[in-house]
């Protein structure tokens, strides 16, 4: 049980972190076994936190043996161990009394189980019509982590053959978690959820894969509709995918997705790519235009290595179209990144 009440060997915390650095425990998950979950991300509506556990643990012991801790992960999707799902109620720490907040119950409020899947990255999650929505990119195993053609391993890339067999990146799936009335919080008996795959497709059929995305930071915990993200694959109607050197940036429209994805719509595009031949970009940084009214008036930044100069450059996107507005060289190279952001000139 998600909830048994008997010692745990372990917590998995959230922490709530306020402008003075004050840290506070929003949300514990016990842990009953010697398993220890790989966890790099999780979602934030306005009320509640959202916490993927995943069928894949850490080799503890093998972190000490000099052969790299991610190859040695431990898939358990294959043995019928679940996607756990946890809801934390984050909005009741809110305008509390720094004395009373440690009287809070940091438990989950709401379990779910789900088929077994893998991710590194959310998109984003909002409340809507009594449910939570939680987009990620998501994998159907763990290859992408823990095989030897997993993501951007140094040897594959240096091997053309072995580029060939390189793991792709994610799709978005996306999860309707339904909230519980009171009555059943903290119940024993997991809520069953199956994720809706949101393709990113073009109207010649061709499907990508993606990651490393971002959406308009001004959507956070709102209903989005687009999102940018990174792809290796930019060109599957070649063999191989193009052996993992077309790389690009990929606009995906959701909520067109979804409508393809139900049958509401057919014949339709749901994403618009950026490529360029000896091009590669790494992960993009959505700039919203302060006086935009839609949500993809901004621009996308990326940055850009160019094979046939040998430079690294700034590439400027209009991010409703995806059109080049203008690119700045740095005269050197530098390595691909990601992770980073942007902060505004005040």
């Amino acid at each position: 049980s998600p909830f048994n009440k008997s010692k745990p060997k372990s917590i998995a915390y959230i922490v709530r972190t306020d402008s003075s650095l004050n840290r506070v425990i929003v949300g514990t998950v016990p842990i009953h076994n010697d398993d220890v979950p790989y966890l790099h991300d999780f979602s934030l509506t306005k009320s509640y936190a959202i916490l993927f556990i995943y069928p894949i643990y850490q080799d503890i012991g093998g972190n000490f043996n000099n052969k790299g801790f991610m190859s040695q992960m431990i898939w358990k999707g294959n043995e019928g161990v679940p996607t756990k799902i946890y809801v934390f109620d984050v909005k009741k720490f809110d305008n509390i009394d720094k004395n009373d907040i440690n009287s809070l119950n940091s438990e989950a409020i709401a379990y779910y189980e789900a088929p077994p899947m893998f991710s590194y990255h959310h998109f984003n999650a909002y409340e809507e019509n009594n449910n939570i929505i939680v987009d990620l990119s998501a994998y159907d195993n763990a290859d992408i982590v823990n095989s030897k053609h997993g993501f951007l391993y140094f040897e594959n890339m240096k091997n053309p053959e072995l580029r060939k067999l390189e793991v792709r990146e994610g799709r978005c799936y996306r999860y309707s978690l339904p909230l519980p009335n009171e009555q059943s919080y903290y119940s024993n008996n997991p809520i069953k959820v199956t994720p809706q795959i949101l393709t990113a497709i073009d109207l010649n059929g061709n499907e990508y894969t993606l990651e490393l995305m971002r959406i308009n930071p001004n959507y956070y915990t709102k209903k989005h509709r687009y999102s940018y993200s990174f792809t290796g694959f930019a060109s599957p109607e070649k063999p191989y995918n193009g052996e993992y050197l077309d790389w690009g940036i990929v606009k995906l429209d959701h909520q067109l997705a979804d409508q393809i994805s139900t049958g509401v719509v057919s014949n339709s595009s749901s994403c618009i790519i950026w490529k360029e031949d000896n091009a590669y970009p790494t992960e993009p940084q959505f700039i919203p235009n302060p006086q935009g009214i839609d949500e993809d008036d901004g621009v996308v930044l990326v940055q850009v290595y160019d094979t046939n100069k040998q430079q690294t450059y700034l590439l400027v996107l209009d991010a409703k179209n995806m059109k080049e507005i203008a690119r700045a060289y740095t005269n050197f190279k530098v390595p691909m990144t990601f992770h980073g952001d942007f902060i505004p000139h005040e």
